[in-house]
């Protein structure tokens, strides 16, 4: 019981010299989704809130790479970096794909602007998961009318991180 306070916990695996050294070995943090390779790092410090309505969902898993990567959860097993990709195909004409890669889970903010700093269409205001992930835009305003060739700008925000890409439609 945490009683609304914070607890910190240090997960700490040793003698792990019995498990084969071809096989892989994570530790799956599902309230994260971070892969922790455990014979890179062998402790992970795990903060607990009371607030959170899953506390501390773990997974581990060992075995071959097939085995691991199908027992994942999707959670991408080498880290990810925040990064806004450039859209494609760019110019486009009637879509394009915008991706973008997130580290963990967090709330992403996705918006595209005019020329004039004009917010055009809001593609993404919602939680995604950690890893890769594409949407697609369609080239319509949030009011649903084809927006004019010219020059566009995607906004990606996460927690305090902010990336930003041209793009061109061309009719």
């Amino acid at each position: 019981n945490l009683n609304g306070a914070v607890d910190q916990f240090k997960l700490s695996f040793k003698e792990l010299k019995s498990i084969p050294q071809d096989w892989k070995m994570y530790l799956f943090d599902l309230d994260q989704d971070i892969a922790i390779n455990l014979r890179q790092q062998n402790n992970y410090q795990l903060i607990m809130n009371s607030k959170k309505k899953n506390l501390g969902r773990m997974k581990l898993v060992t075995g071959s790479e097939d085995f691991v990567l199908q027992n994942s959860d999707r959670i991408p097993l080498k880290p990810l970096e925040f990064k806004l990709y450039h859209n494609y195909p760019n110019p486009f004409n009637p879509m394009t794909r915008i991706s973008f890669d997130l580290p963990k889970r967090a709330q992403v903010e996705l918006y595209i602007y005019n020329i004039m700093g004009q917010r055009v269409r809001k593609l993404a205001d919602h939680m995604f998961r950690g890893g890769h992930h594409e949407l697609t835009w369609d080239g319509r305003s949030d009011s649903g009318n084809f927006v004019s060739s010219g020059l566009y700008f995607i906004r990606l925000k996460s927690g305090t991180h902010v990336a930003t890409q041209k793009m061109m439609i061309v009719k």
